[in-house]
């Protein structure tokens, strides 16, 4: 998913940010080092729309929810996507569809 990841060393940790066309995850042990990384982004592409930032351990990407609560894993899942199209699908064409 991640189209690129970029490593640079601050403040004695790894800063890490990976990006997918217009999207970034920026990752670092002291949020200030984050912080300071979305301000610099800011000052460069934000002139004509503001940036959109969100934190936290779960995050809606595409059309994909990613769970980041368990250390060391991501829990990925589209439960809403796949509703979505199945009620699309039903009121269109009167599908009997079962999802457990």
């Amino acid at each position: 998913m991640i189209h690129a990841w970029q490593t640079k060393l601050l403040k004695r940790e790894n800063a890490q940010i990976g990006w997918h066309f217009d999207d970034l995850k920026i990752s670092h042990q002291d949020r200030t080092v984050e912080d300071h990384v979305i301000n610099l982004l800011e000052l460069e592409f934000a002139m004509e729309a503001p940036l959109t930032k969100t934190r936290g351990k779960i995050h809606d990407y595409l059309v994909l929810v990613l769970d980041f609560y368990i250390p060391g894993m991501v829990k990925i899942a589209m439960k809403e996507y796949v509703r979505e199209i199945i009620s699309e699908a039903q009121g269109a064409h009167q599908l009997e569809i079962i999802c457990s």
